[in-house]
This record gives structure tokens, C-alpha cells and sequence, in this order.
């Protein structure tokens, strides 16, 4: 099992931060490797379900690209607190846990942690996915700030 975890400031409310990083299908604006993923007008609860399509460069700059869909489900949702999802594919599973703690009135500490484990034929490549997941995932949280902040 390989573990990311990722934590930074944000300006913005907790509240912001949690309705807006909750809503998977929005991940493909500040997450590189995320191409879309099955909307919920009702938002998403505990015990609900997803579909996300994922894109992984393991080799990048190489052009060796893998689309593989992950279904989730929802295992924790505390609004503004705490939101865990777990997903399955078919070489792998993965956790991803947001947590979010209110700083001042407009700033919050935004964890998010990534925890996954690889199997089948991208098991050859697990070095340099989690090297790039490493290097995405960084940038990912560049990306949430920029557009968070100040918002």
C-alpha cells in the first residue's frame, strides 16, 4: 500500500473548500489526472456511489498513458470536517480522505491523503506511478489553491 498525503493553506472558508473538492465530477478543473466523472445534483452522501475516469502518465514525458475507470463509494461525509471515498479498479484500489481544518474565519488547512495499492500489469511500473502520483498530486493542491483563494 503506497500513501501521499499532501497538506496546504487555503484561503477560503472550510465550507467552500468541502462543497466544492466534494464534487468529483469538478476534480478534472484542479486535479491533472482526473477526466471526468458521474455528476450528483444532490451532492454526495454516505453510501453513494461514483464513477471517475482517470489518466496516469507513469512514464511522463514518455506518451505510455492509462485511462482506467474507478468506481467509489462514500465512506465518510462531515460536512466542512472530514470526507473519505474509497475506489476500486481493475488493477487496484484506492483511498482518497480530505480533512479540513478552519485556521481564522478565511483560512483552512486542507489535507488530502491518497492511499492506493497497484496490482496487475502496472505493478512492473509502481516506482514511477507513484512517483507521478507524488508529482500530480503536489500540483493538484497548487491548482485547488489558485482557484480557491480569494474566490
Amino acid at each position: 500500500m503506497y500513501i501521499i498525503e499532501n497538506k496546504m493553506e487555503i484561503q477560503c472558508s472550510a465550507q467552500a473548500l468541502f462543497n466544492y473538492v466534494t464534487q468529483p465530477w469538478l476534480w478534472h478543473e484542479w486535479h491533472p489526472n482526473s477526466i471526468s466523472a458521474t455528476e450528483s445534483s444532490n451532492g454526495l452522501k454516505v453510501a453513494d456511489t461514483f464513477q471517475e475516469m482517470i489518466r496516469l502518465k507513469p512514464l511522463d514525458p514518455l506518451p505510455v498513458i492509462f485511462n482506467r475507470e474507478t468506481s467509489y463509494t462514500v465512506l465518510v461525509s462531515q460536512p466542512d470536517t472530514q470526507w473519505i471515498v474509497e475506489g476500486k479498479t481493475n488493477n487496484g484500489a484506492l483511498r482518497i480522505q480530505y480533512d479540513f481544518e478552519q485556521i481564522s474565519e478565511n483560512r483552512v488547512l486542507f489535507k488530502r491523503t491518497l492511499s492506493f495499492k497497484v496490482e496487475g500489469h502496472l505493478r512492473v511500473m509502481s516506482y514511477f506511478l507513484v512517483k507521478n502520483m507524488k508529482k500530480t498530486s503536489v500540483i493538484a493542491l497548487d491548482n485547488l489553491k489558485r482557484k480557491l483563494s480569494n474566490a
